[in-house]
């Protein structure tokens, strides 16, 4: 018994020692700052703004590359050639062009004669073939052309008709021809000489001032074409009652590198008589007066047509 009091005044002891205004003090003090902590207003919390989203980067297009420009070359620093000149300089002061085409062709001879009593007969018409090949130049200077052709008919020179008065007359066709020109755009004017031979015109040659028109369209450009001309003329010397030079022709040319290679086809007709008599005689024979017969048995008609291949080379 009396060790249990003994505990009990010992814990008595110990808690008036804590009631103490000292020990009541440090507890308060103690109290009080956690009081005071745990009514103190919490900080608020810091909103951090979240991080917006990245875009995903646009595809930019990429820039078409421009062509290369090259520098120009200054004066004396291009380099030094030995012989010619260089692929982009053109140093003649004109084109050239030279070619040659072949022509295969049949010709024909026909119109009016005189009869054993003198009066106007129409010749009967022969057909022959009549092949050609010819050669041309052509100078260009500027706005202006330049050129020349020749052009030879195989076999005329032994061919012939039936004349009316009996035996037989020249065939009706030249046997040769050159021309010379001068041309600005598409229009071309110049002088014709074809011969004949035997007993036609002066010496066997008509002279025909010449009038023309030269035109086309690509077709592949800068690689086929289509190409065109139309000649007609007057003849000025040797014509007798006069005379009138025709031709038609239609191509296609091919640029094959420095080459040209060309084919179509060409029709011509060389007139030779006064042109009212001559159709006089052939619409109504029984209207010629005795004045056209001289006329109308001079007349005569030719004509030539025919596919053509040629090739021609510029410089």
């Amino acid at each position: 018994m009396s060790h249990q009091i003994t505990v009990r005044a010992a814990l008595l002891a110990t808690t008036f020692a804590l009631m103490t205004p000292a020990a009541m003090a440090a507890m308060g003090s103690t109290d009080g700052v956690q009081l005071a902590q745990a009514r103190r207003p919490s900080p608020a919390p810091t909103v951090r703004p979240s991080p917006l989203p990245t875009p995903s980067p646009i595809p930019t297009p990429m820039a078409t590359p421009l062509p290369v420009q090259r520098e120009p070359i200054q004066r004396g620093s291009e380099p030094l050639t030995t012989t010619g000149s260089t692929a982009t300089e053109d140093m003649t002061p004109f084109d050239l062009t030279i070619g040659a085409e072949y022509e295969f062709g049949n010709a024909s001879s026909g119109g009016f004669a005189a009869d054993a009593g003198g009066v106007p007969t129409q010749i009967t018409n022969a057909t022959n073939g009549v092949n050609a090949w010819s050669g041309f130049a052509e100078v260009g200077l500027g706005a202006f052309d330049l050129g020349a052709k020749y052009t030879s008919y195989t076999g005329v020179g032994p061919l012939t008709v039936v004349n009316p008065a009996g035996g037989f007359l020249p065939f009706y066709w030249p046997q040769e021809a050159w021309s010379a020109y001068a041309r600005l755009g598409a229009l071309r004017l110049g002088y014709l000489n074809e011969y004949f031979g035997r007993g036609i015109g002066d010496n066997g040659a008509i002279g025909s001032v010449i009038l023309g028109l030269d035109g086309g369209f690509p077709l592949v450009a800068e690689m086929l074409d289509v190409d065109w001309s139309l000649t007609g003329g007057w003849g000025v010397i040797g014509q007798g009652p006069g005379h009138i030079p025709a031709e038609a022709k239609l191509g296609l040319s091919l640029v094959l590198g420095p080459v040209n290679v060309s084919g179509g086809y060409v029709g011509r007709a060389s007139f030779t008589g006064a042109p009212g008599a001559f159709f006089t005689a052939l619409t109504n024979p029984g209207g010629l007066n005795a004045g056209d017969a001289a006329t109308v048995n001079q007349t005569r008609l030719g004509t030539y047509q025919g596919p053509y291949i040629g090739a021609s080379i510029g410089f």
